[in-house]
């Protein structure tokens, strides 16, 4: 189609044409930027359909069409989903961007503008989202209009740098440099109760931070009931270095030599502790050592062999303590009597478990803890209390939500059932609200940077007063200033 006069869309506009371009087609489009990023293409996303249109950005707010292509072809195999339409995606980041509080009408306003059919048989499934996803989506966007930068290493350091200046008393900090980033934060309150840990955990998570960036957290238990994460950091490459970093800066900071250190069979987090803290008995969790063999039955001649290996081990891990001497050592011989005729078994088992057996046995665990379930029960409160649903997040929304939410949280229910009245209770509560009055105090400085910016462009005629009128009339309107 030859485009027979200029085209100009506003962001409302786009959405409007392009909501007109998925109806007509029945399907929904996708968006490639073009050229440098000066151009955006949408285009039908049923297979081989040569339908688009292409924009030219003009500014923040502006689009020039300049090239469209409305013909249609659905006559290819297609067994793919349809997901929201990108407009209507567009429409509501525009709407709860400018009101946030109407999330109950979202919908239909949305129907309304971007004048969507409500008289046909069916609303397509493409523009008809359940109320939770409205909400998510609303949560997001507030989300993105509360952070410090479009880029979330940057934003994380102006944050890691507004509590060092708030809350001194906290350890934080994040260190980047070429392709090594290093982060680690461990909450004032939890200095003290360090010291009363016999046993402290460390496990990660992948799935919490994007990029596969493992997030990891060092846990105690205090007073038989409470878990206390005291150190959450994570770094990429996750090299023992990068972990060596963290949990020796940590050390300095709380002064403290602790007696065991209980973790999963990771090979980069052993040899960490076992550098950092070269005094501390390292612990693998049991119930990983048996997930681990279990995993490895084919490397015994016949299951009648590894059943009997498997058997073994499961006392001298659980069972078999120090009380039990004696026992101990003779299944220990069992077991290598059985694999002295098993020569792959025998080399497996010497690699992997042979020269780490006190690290796993529970004739030398003493008094450590037997599992790592205290770090893994905080990863499923952390994942399903605060996180549900919720994956591959950028660093800086993860950080800043551990901040003011999951620290506070856990020092208030640990200062609550010791003294209510504690002064430092209020304190925490407090913090809990810093990084909004972080964010406010940023918003405030850039608000008044693009006031003066718009000021001189409408003293020196540089700008159009009739294009910002409407938009500043509206604005004064709501905050009761006209």
């Amino acid at each position: 189609m030859e485009l027979e006069e200029e085209t100009i869309f506003t962001v409302m506009d786009l959405c409007k044409f392009g909501v007109k371009q998925e109806i007509q087609a029945q399907y929904g489009y996708g968006e490639r930027v073009r050229k440098e990023r000066s151009q955006i293409s949408f285009h039908c996303k049923y297979p081989k359909c040569p339908a688009h249109f292409n924009v030219a950005i003009l500014d923040q707010n502006k689009y020039k069409l300049i090239k469209i292509v409305e013909e249609h072809d659905h006559s290819a195999p297609n067994d793919k989903s349809q997901y929201s339409s990108v407009f209507y995606r567009k429409y509501l980041e525009h709407y709860f961007q400018t009101d946030d509080n109407q999330r109950a009408i979202a919908q239909l306003n949305a129907f309304k503008d971007l004048e969507i059919p409500l008289t046909g048989p069916s609303i397509p499934e493409m523009y008809a989202q359940k109320p939770r996803a409205i909400k998510r989506f609303a949560e997001r966007i507030h989300a993105l209009q509360t952070r410090y930068s479009p880029d979330d290493v940057v934003s994380l350091q102006i944050f890691v740098q507004t509590v060092q200046e708030e809350s001194p008393d906290d350890l934080i900090a994040f260190e980047v440099s070429d392709n090594n980033m290093c982060f680690y934060y461990a909450p004032f309150e939890g200095k003290a109760y360090a010291h009363s840990i016999k046993t402290f955990h460390i496990d990660s998570t992948y799935k919490l931070l994007r990029s596969n960036i493992p997030l990891y957290a060092f846990t105690g238990k205090i007073k038989d009931f409470h878990i206390f994460p005291f150190l959450y950091f994570f770094c990429q490459p996750d090299t023992y270095q990068n972990i060596q970093v963290c949990v020796c800066a940590y050390l300095r900071w709380v002064t403290i030599e602790p007696e065991y250190i209980s973790m999963d069979c990771a090979p980069q987090i052993a040899q960490a502790i076992e550098e950092s803290i070269p005094q501390a008995q390292i612990l693998w969790c049991g119930v990983h050592v048996l997930r681990a063999i279990l995993r490895k039955s084919n490397k015994f001649s016949s299951q009648e062999k590894f059943e009997q290996f498997y058997n073994l081990m499961k006392d001298l891990v659980f069972k078999l303590d120090a009380e039990h001497e004696e026992e101990a050592n003779a299944a220990y011989d069992q077991v290598l009597e059985l694999l002295d005729t098993d020569p792959t078994a025998s080399q497996y088992f010497n690699r992997q478990w042979r020269y780490n057996i006190s690290r796993w046995i529970a004739r030398d665990r003493r008094e450590g803890a037997a599992t790592n379930n205290i770090a893994e029960a905080h990863f499923r409160t952390l994942k399903h209390d605060y996180f549900p649903d919720r994956k591959n997040l950028r660093i800086d929304d993860v950080i800043i939500e551990i901040y003011t939410k999951v620290i506070p949280s856990f020092v208030i229910k640990l200062k609550i059932d010791q003294n209510p009245a504690d002064d430092r209770v209020i304190r925490i509560m407090e913090k809990a609200t810093n990084a909004e009055i972080d964010v406010k105090r940023q918003r405030k400085i850039e608000s008044i940077s693009m006031f003066n910016r718009l000021l001189n462009a409408v003293s020196d005629d540089s700008i159009d007063p009739t294009k910002i009128y409407p938009t500043l009339k509206v604005l004064l309107q709501r905050t009761h200033f006209i």
